[in-house]
């Protein structure tokens, strides 16, 4: 579905697209321009995507995009430099509107929809099933699995869900949480995609798809088997420990880190109930480790790491890994926010 100054429309398999403007009480047919299904002349080709933007409303189809800028009341092809026609998917931000295809990779227009380029060179495959933007960051889902550019499609970073994730069929952001969903789960990061989580406690998750998944304000939803389930936002991330990989912890922090934000130095503290091995690292905004500053066995007690750099202003996150000795089966990861400010 896409919304659009009070009017909201929505797409079928076979039926068109539909608009309501008393918020989904009624319904009208609005399929004046989009193309028929070549092998069923009374249906109209699947709306497979929708997506506004200031200017238009967008609807991906098998045979490419569909643009309206009367809220459907008549609709054109708008395929310049869309090079494959299958279109699932749509997303739009200020940086402009993004296409996925089931083949053909990711296209980009900066001009509302009138022409397209592909985006997406260095992104494997060519399968992307969802897309969603938050702020510069573009997130992919697809046969690739799950990848973040930072610069608009030209370079990609893969996201390790974890173990049992799953294929990704669906994504949803906020500004500070994407959400993946998976054959058999939902995962979210808080971190910009470097590290996971489970967080589907409560869904019917024995072989189904989560082929869907949206954010409102307040509440995340999820398409399962037919059924839109929800939880708040706001929800706490729950997890537990595992032996296939770090668990993030939650609840009162190991670790902080002061002054925050910092120029050029910060210390990252942090407490240990029990002799630990511990592996404190930093990384930039692109998952990249820039630095290494603790990988040993430590003492119980409360231990202080000071970080000084020269790098630019920016975010940075700092990943305090923390096993107990006695205890090797088990680790917990912990991921703290940095802002340097030059």
């Amino acid at each position: 579905m896409a919304h659009q100054d009070g009017v909201i429309i929505a797409g079928t398999f076979g039926g068109g697209c539909f608009r309501s403007t008393d918020n989904g009480s009624s319904w009208s047919a609005i399929n004046n321009g989009l193309p028929k299904d070549p092998y069923d002349t009374n249906s109209f080709a699947v709306v497979q995507g929708l997506v506004a933007t200031e200017e238009a409303i967008l609807a991906g189809t098998y045979y490419g995009v569909y643009r309206t800028t009367d809220q459907g009341n008549s609709w054109i092809g708008t395929n310049v430099g869309l090079t494959f026609s299958n279109v699932v998917c749509l997303a739009a931000e200020n940086s402009g509107v993004f296409a996925g295809t089931n083949g053909g990779g990711l296209f980009r227009s900066t001009n509302g929809g009138a022409t397209w380029a592909r985006t997406d060179t260095a992104l494997p495959g060519g399968g992307v099933r969802a897309i969603a933007l938050t702020g510069q960051q573009i997130y992919s889902a697809g046969t690739s699995g799950v990848r973040v550019s930072f610069d608009f499609g030209e370079s990609w970073r893969a996201c390790e869900l974890g173990p049992g994730a799953g294929d990704p069929w669906s994504i949803a952001a906020t500004s500070t949480k994407i959400f993946v969903g998976t054959y058999g789960s939902v995962r979210v990061s808080e971190d910009s995609g470097l590290t996971w989580q489970r967080h589907d406690e409560g869904l019917p998750l024995t072989f189904a798809h989560i082929f869907s998944l949206g954010v409102s304000d307040s509440l995340v939803f999820a398409s399962v088997n037919g059924t839109i389930w929800s939880r708040p936002l706001a929800d706490p991330l729950t997890t537990a420990v595992s032996t296939d990989a770090p668990a993030v912890r939650t609840g009162p922090p190991f670790s902080r880190c002061y002054p925050n934000p910092f120029n050029p130095s910060t210390t990252i503290r942090y407490k240990l109930s029990a002799r630990s091995h511990v592996r404190l690292a930093i990384f930039n905004m692109l998952g990249q480790q820039m630095v290494l500053l603790q990988d040993h066995v430590a003492e119980v007690g409360e231990h202080n790491v000071m970080w000084t750099t020269s790098a630019p202003s920016g975010m940075y996150f700092y990943h305090l890994t923390i096993r107990d000795v006695s205890q090797p089966e088990g680790k917990f990861l912990e991921v703290g926010k940095m802002v340097l400010t030059r």
